[in-house]
């Protein structure tokens, strides 16, 4: 889903490529989806053509990630010894004043995946992987402040397909389950939901899983013609996605014992996608004028709601013009009344860093630190924001980082950003040149 602001994810050897968990081959093989609940990081399921793997049973006990000062409000993840700056498949979260941040890391000739909690300075998972190891591949595909999710396949010289597994963080312990892939293609998004997960297999497809229970995925939403599902996000107890077709773009919502329904159906011309939420408020881009030969849209808006699962209960209001010009990507968090999204036009190598404040646009563009640039946001709350921070190319030319792999992630208190450079010029309330359905 990041939009090619770091280097897309490639395999620069064998022993990096094979990440920190592995897979059950019985669950696809129709043994029980139901894993007992085990410790935080304790037993999981594993391929017995699996080899080196290491979970720990008390990832508690070791020391959490390192971080030192880079300025004023901000600081930086400072690397363990042995690893350098070589990091890849980060995720964050925050919410109602939890923070968590989920990596892989290249440590002491093995891989090394964690998954922490920053408020508390604790890590909840750790597994490793040797340099080396064969029969696994699994990473990390989303994280929330009380939930992971991973996907994953074996890796043993023939083609097996991937399926995800879930923990649920539950304090001192920890619940495992595993969703076996349905037919199609693995996994291309993977998101959790409160009890649930979702999937787009091929992006043709919809489908979720509910956490409890016993029955399959179901299908939440299919293509009817050459549109494909994107920017899979949960809001409240919904799904939202993108529905994309070249210049054709439509905002969806899915609740289960209801169809999928559009949620913004902009006119001829014009497109709506990339939905963000936070579970209170509703953040996604609307183009219009597209161009087809540039693939753009000649301008951009960033709107907001209160989130709603149907087009009739949506307040849109438009914060700011986008300096991103396309739908088909997207790399952005909401929190705290606040968006963060790096924007990238086409043609631009690097994306540029903005944060809003969604109760009256006002906006911030932060600059990378000289010789870096940016990488996907990771969180932001109503005191702080994380974000990847990406290595310049001299770090790849050099054989410092390998392709895939960033060089570190940057927190940045709110309060240490002074004012916006962009004041407030939308009016709170309904903007009368947005509607949330035309025809």
């Amino acid at each position: 889903m990041s939009p090619g602001r770091s280097l897309p994810p490639r395999r620069p050897t064998r022993g990096l490529v094979l990440l920190s968990l592995c897979l059950v081959l019985g669950v696809l093989w129709g043994l029980s989806s139901r894993i007992a609940p085990s410790r935080p990081g304790g037993p999981l399921p594993v391929s017995p053509a699996c080899e080196g793997l290491e979970v720990d049973p008390r990832p508690q006990h070791h020391p959490a990630s390192s971080w030192r000062p880079c300025g004023e409000g901000c600081q930086e993840l400072a690397p363990d010894p042995g690893s350098g700056h070589r990091y890849f498949a980060l995720f964050g979260a925050a919410r109602d004043g939890t923070r968590m941040l989920g990596y892989s890391q290249v440590r002491d000739s093995a891989l090394e995946l964690r998954v922490e909690n920053l408020s508390l300075g604790q890590v909840l998972f750790l597994a490793r992987v040797l340099d080396g190891a064969k029969g696994c591949d699994l990473r990390l595909r989303d994280l929330r402040t009380d939930q992971a999710l991973f996907e994953g396949n074996a890796v043993d010289g023939r083609t097996r397909p991937r399926s995800l597994i879930g923990v649920l963080f539950e304090g001192a312990g920890a619940s495992v389950r595993v969703w076996p892939r349905p037919e199609g293609a693995s996994p291309l998004e993977a998101i959790l939901g409160p009890g649930w997960m979702a999937s787009t297999p091929t992006r043709r497809r919809v489908w979720s899983a509910r956490w409890e229970g016993d029955g399959g995925p179901v299908e939440a939403w299919s293509a009817p013609d050459r549109t494909v599902a994107a920017h899979l996000t949960v809001g409240g107890d919904a799904l939202l996605f993108s529905a994309l077709d070249e210049g054709r773009a439509s905002l969806w919502s899915w609740r289960e014992g209801e169809p999928a329904q559009p949620l913004v159906v902009p006119s001829m011309g014009g497109g709506a996608a990339c939905p963000r939420t936070d579970g209170e408020h509703l953040v996604w881009f609307e183009g219009h004028g597209y161009d087809a030969e540039r693939h753009a849209f000649t301008r951009m808006d960033l709107m907001t709601s209160p989130l709603a699962h149907h087009a009739e209960d949506l307040r849109p209001r438009r914060l700011r013009a986008s300096r991103q010009d396309f739908l088909t990507e997207v790399s952005a968090v909401v929190g705290g009344g606040h968006a963060l999204h790096l924007e990238t036009r086409r043609g631009e190598p690097q994306g540029t860093l903005v944060l809003t404040r969604l109760s009256d646009g006002a906006t911030w563009h932060l600059p990378p630190r000289p010789g870096f640039h940016w990488g996907a946001p990771l969180y932001v709350d109503a005191e702080e924001l994380a974000v990847v921070e990406d290595a310049p190319e001299r770090a790849f030319a050099s054989g410092e980082l390998g392709p895939g792999e960033s060089w570190t992630v940057v927190r940045r208190t709110l309060a240490s950003l002074g004012p916006p450079d962009l004041e407030p010029v939308t009016p709170s309330g309904m903007d009368a040149s947005c509607s949330a359905t035309s025809d």
